[in-house]
């Protein structure tokens, strides 16, 4: 298993756990998430999805080795459209989501990341929309939810730039929410959710305009039609030759 769960006290703790790969996200992974998100669907007693990545890293994206078979539109969107849906319904959800980012959250993990609630940080971690560096854009729906979380202004320039950065300007900005140092002091700071799934649910549906998830699925089309381009195929192969 590449990502492994647990539920006590109500907080379904769901950890990415591709250490080697700093949690990278393939086939599998995409997989995995899929059941587990549908776990946290089905189960009333969950007031809380939290989610974090094998110590020392959150997730550094996609799988560059596992999707450099990926060549087409069409090829590529077998992969955006499943972890697209993931973060769709990461973020409606019927309880509160959050995650710790410890480590590297790059590329999709910094989507992944920005799908959640709530976003606790430690002095080690940072993140970044890289996918630019790859002449790519946010595939997952991870530029909406950085809109929501920073304006529009911020997130223009996040995205524009693909730089990566560190714990205090993520939480200047408004990307990240709190500081923590390690999962204990995420539990602790975690409220008991006291209100029924029922009545969450109702106010997602009012908060998350149905825009604003047209917006998160538009991006895999975008992102598979950049994928087909001999730029990003020749900056994935410098990416590879750089390993």
């Amino acid at each position: 298993m590449k990502l492994t769960t647990g539920f006590a006290n109500g907080i379904f703790h769901v950890q990415l756990n591709r250490p080697e790969q700093k949690n990278a996200v393939d086939f599998d992974v995409i997989r995995e998430l899929s059941e587990a998100l549908y776990e946290a669907e089905s189960n009333q007693n969950i007031h809380t999805f939290f989610l974090t990545g094998h110590p020392g890293a959150f997730c550094s994206g996609g799988d560059v080795q596992a999707f450099h078979s990926l060549r087409t539109k069409e090829e590529a969107l077998t992969m955006l459209r499943p972890m697209n849906d993931n973060l769709i319904r990461l973020r409606k959800l019927p309880c509160v989501t959050a995650c710790f980012i410890d480590g590297p959250a790059v590329g999709g993990g910094a989507e992944l990341a920005a799908a959640c609630d709530r976003i606790y940080i430690s002095s080690k971690g940072k993140a970044g929309f890289i996918q630019g560096k790859l002449a790519l854009s946010t595939g997952w729906g991870g530029a909406a939810c950085l809109k929501e979380k920073v304006g529009a202004k911020h997130a223009f320039h996040m995205l524009a730039t693909a730089s990566v950065y560190g714990s205090d300007r993520l939480l200047e900005t408004g990307y990240a929410d709190a500081k923590a140092e390690n999962i204990e002091e995420v539990l602790a700071d975690l409220l008991p959710v006291t209100v029924p799934g029922e009545a969450l649910k109702s106010y997602r549906e009012p908060l998350d305009a149905s825009l604003f998830y047209k917006e998160m699925a538009f991006e895999a089309d975008r992102c598979a039609a950049l994928w087909e381009s001999d730029e990003h195929h020749k900056q994935v192969e410098l990416f590879l030759n750089r390993k």
